[in-house]
C-alpha cells in the first residue's frame, strides 16, 4: 500500500509539472504557413499594368524582383529581414534599384497568434496573421497613422493555378470592394504555401456618363479613367 501511495503521488506531481510546463505557439508548420519569412528567398514578379485617363489608354509591362537579403537589428533589439527591391521594365533596360523594404513576424502572446509585417517607405503594414480561417478580417493599417485597410481571408486551401503552375494550398486575401454605376474598385491577393505571393490585382475604374443609356453599360465598356 504505501508503495502504491508513493507512485500517485509521483503522479500527481508529474501532471503538476506537465501543467506547468511554457505554452508553445502555434505550429507554423502547418498550412497556415503562407508568407515565409527567410533569408535567401528570391521572387520574380511579372506586372502587366493597363491604364485609362480621359484622352489615352496604354499598357505598360514590367517585371519586379525581391531578393530576401540579411537579417538586421531593428529599433527595438529585434531583427528584421531586409528585402532588396528592383524592377525591370518601363525606362530601365535591365534591373535597377528600386529601394528596401524590412519584414517581419512577431508572436503576440496574448492573441496566441504570429503577424506578419512589412515596413516601407518607413510605414508599417499588416501583411497576414497565423492561425488564419475563412472569413478573417486583417486591419493592414493597424501599425501606422493611415486610415484602416480592411483585408479579408477566404478560400483557405482551394488550388490556384496562373501561367505555367497550379499550387495546391492557397490563401486568397480581398480588400473591400465598392462598386456602383460609376466606380469599381476591388483588390486581391493570393498566397500559396511555403511560397508566398503568387498573384495580385488591383483595379479602380471610374466609368463615363455621357454615352447613351450608360447606366445599363458595363464600366469596362465606358471607361474615362482608371487602372486595372
Amino acid at each position: 500500500m504505501r508503495n502504491l501511495k508513493s507512485l500517485l503521488a509521483i503522479f500527481a506531481l508529474s501532471l503538476f509539472v506537465f501543467s506547468c510546463k511554457k505554452e508553445k505557439g502555434p505550429d507554423l508548420a502547418d498550412k497556415n504557413l503562407y508568407i515565409p519569412v527567410d533569408i535567401g528567398h528570391q521572387y520574380h514578379y511579372e506586372v502587366d499594368s493597363s491604364y485609362w485617363t480621359t484622352d489615352s489608354s496604354g499598357v505598360i509591362k514590367f517585371e519586379y524582383r525581391e531578393t530576401y537579403e540579411t537579417d538586421v537589428p531593428d529599433n527595438t533589439g529585434g531583427l528584421q529581414t531586409r528585402v532588396k527591391i528592383e524592377r525591370k521594365g518601363g525606362v530601365n533596360s535591365g534591373f535597377g534599384l528600386v529601394g528596401y523594404a524590412y519584414i517581419q513576424k512577431y508572436y503576440n502572446k496574448n492573441n496566441k497568434e504570429y503577424t506578419i509585417e512589412r515596413t516601407q517607405n518607413n510605414i508599417k503594414y499588416v501583411l497576414l496573421h497565423t492561425p488564419i480561417v475563412n472569413g478573417d478580417s486583417i486591419n493592414r493599417n493597424a501599425k501606422n497613422f493611415g486610415m484602416p485597410d480592411f483585408w479579408s481571408a477566404a478560400h483557405i486551401e482551394n488550388s490556384y493555378s496562373i501561367p505555367g503552375n497550379t499550387y495546391q494550398h492557397t490563401l486568397t486575401l480581398t480588400n473591400k470592394s465598392y462598386e456602383d454605376s460609376v466606380y469599381y474598385i476591388s483588390s486581391k491577393e493570393v498566397y500559396a504555401h511555403s511560397v508566398g505571393l503568387i498573384y495580385k490585382e488591383d483595379i479602380y475604374l471610374k466609368g463615363r456618363t455621357d454615352v447613351s443609356n450608360w447606366q445599363n453599360v458595363p464600366i469596362e465598356q465606358r471607361i474615362e479613367n482608371g487602372y486595372k
